[in-house]
Parts: C-alpha cells; structure tokens; sequence
C-alpha cells in the first residue's frame, strides 16, 4: 500500500499533529463504496488485526502487510467477511493516513493483495459430502439452480449467499429442504460466486455462471 493525498494530481502534504497509527482489521457487515459514510460505516473485528505503524514521510509506500491471518479468519467464515477496514488508533481530525484507491490515476499505486494457498490447506476448510458437481446444479445455468445439502449439514440451518465478483452480497436464501430450488434471472447473465453454510462452518463456495 502506498501512502498519498485524496484524489488525483500531484501530492499535497496533509498536516498531522499526533501519531497516525493505524489498525487494519475484518469487516464483519455489509456495505456500498458509493454510500458508506462515517455514520453507517460497517462493522469490523479486531481478532487478528494488523498494525500500521506511523508514517515517517509525507508521501510512503506500506509494502509487505502480513495479512495471512486476517485472509484465513475470511475463507473460515465466509459469511461474516467484506473486506479490510484502516482505523486510525487514535480517532482525532487532526491526524490521518491516506492511501490511494483503485480511483487513483497512477494505477501503480492501486492497493495489492497477493494471495498464496496451497491445496492442502484449503481442504481441510471445507467440510464437502456430496461432489462439487452435485452440489449446486445445472452450472452453467439459464436462471434456476438447485442447491443439494446433507441431513447432517440441514439441521444447522445454512444458507446460500450469491455475491458478485468483487465479493458484494446480491441475495441471501435461507435452506429449508435436502434440495432447494431458486431463479437468479433476476440478474444479468455473467459469472457469480456462491457460498452455502453457516456462520461457523463453511460447506462449499465457487462460481456460477449465468447463461
């Protein structure tokens, strides 16, 4: 992550009177780029938070942020994940640590996750009865897809969660039968992600594709 002003154009020092220490943590709740504001700001956890030292420089680039943990609390608990939130550590008008957004015009400067998993590991975290295949069905779909679960997984109430690309939820069914039927021609025809469990257990999650 690199440090800079709001907006595009040449750098522009922004006064500080304190520290800027930051704290990068998990949002735990829904929210819209376009319409967040301070007053309906999602919630976040701070389980696993990473710190973001002070800033020496004006303009800095923050490079090398472990974040594995934070990422890992996201696959395990899928449903309550959206993303990072920075937090000054001292909340006060007068201090502030400013990053470039994907709105930036220098497009090197965009925030970067780099993600490394092994397939190992990533089975473990899903608990999986019935094949991928079977689970959620016709894939591609025209618009109505069936979700297949276990006994043992019904009786823990899960649900399925549809999300675009970008991880933003879109509809959320709650699944009352072995096999559940719903219309996604609500939505355009393009790829999509799903997810089915429940808070605690994660039982599938992939693509779906919208013909």
């Amino acid at each position: 992550m690199r440090r800079g002003p709001y907006g595009a154009g040449d750098a522009v020092s922004i006064g500080n009177t304190g520290k800027n220490s930051c704290n990068l943590q998990r949002i735990t709740s829904t929210w819209d780029e376009f319409s967040v504001t301070w007053n309906t700001q999602p919630t976040t956890t701070s389980i696993n938070e990473v710190v973001l030292s002070e800033s020496n420089f004006t303009i800095q680039d923050y490079l090398g942020v472990d974040v594995t943990q934070l990422v890992q609390d996201m696959v395990d608990s899928p449903v309550t994940s959206y993303g990072f939130k920075i937090v000054l550590q001292t909340e006060d008008p007068t201090r502030s640590l400013a990053f470039c957004s994907r709105d930036f015009s220098d497009s090197s400067k965009f925030p970067k996750l780099t993600l490394t998993y092994s397939c190992s590991k990533a089975n473990n975290i899903i608990s999986i009865h019935t094949p991928e295949s079977e689970r959620i069905y016709p894939n591609p779909t025209t618009g109505i897809i069936n979700v297949k679960l276990e006994k043992d997984e019904l009786l823990l109430d899960p649900t399925v969660c549809i999300c675009d690309l970008t991880g933003k939820q879109l509809a959320f069914y709650n699944l009352r039968m072995p096999t559940t039927s719903f219309n996604l021609t609500i939505f355009p025809q393009g790829m999509y992600l799903y997810k089915i469990g429940t808070d605690n257990k994660l039982f599938s999650h992939g693509k779906i594709i919208l013909q």
